[in-house]
């Protein structure tokens, strides 16, 4: 078996635990209100059960899920409206560059980018 494959679960568990862990804390944030939280906090923990170490597509959602993670990053910041932006385009690009690949994966980030613009980001 090779290093990297060996480091591939690993690094999902790793991922997974990250996102459970961010879903935990947007249902915390003060300034989102609780329809928001349990919408994100639920995608988050949709997305971890859809990270898969299946190669190529392993890659796609591992950046799927890191892009998803820095926006949920900057929504603990409510005054940094430009960072949070910023992080929402950078999911979207990510979710254009995956679609092909990791489908199931993209549809969980589309729902996350729509919780996002109904939020006006």
């Amino acid at each position: 078996m090779s290093d990297q494959s060996a480091r591939e679960p690993q690094a999902v568990a790793e991922l997974q635990a990250r996102l459970r862990q961010l879903s935990a804390s947007i249902r915390q944030t003060d300034h989102l209100d609780s329809t928001t939280q349990s919408s994100l906090a639920s995608l988050l923990d949709e997305l971890s059960v859809h990270l898969d170490s299946n190669g190529h597509e392993l890659e796609k959602t591992t950046h799927l899920a890191e892009a998803v993670s820095d926006v949920t990053h900057s929504l603990h910041e409510p005054h940094s409206a430009g960072l949070i932006q910023s992080a929402s385009t950078r999911l979207q690009e990510a979710a254009a560059r995956a679609e092909v690949e990791a489908p199931v994966a993209t549809s969980v980030v589309y729902r996350f980018i729509d919780v996002l613009a109904n939020m006006g980001i």
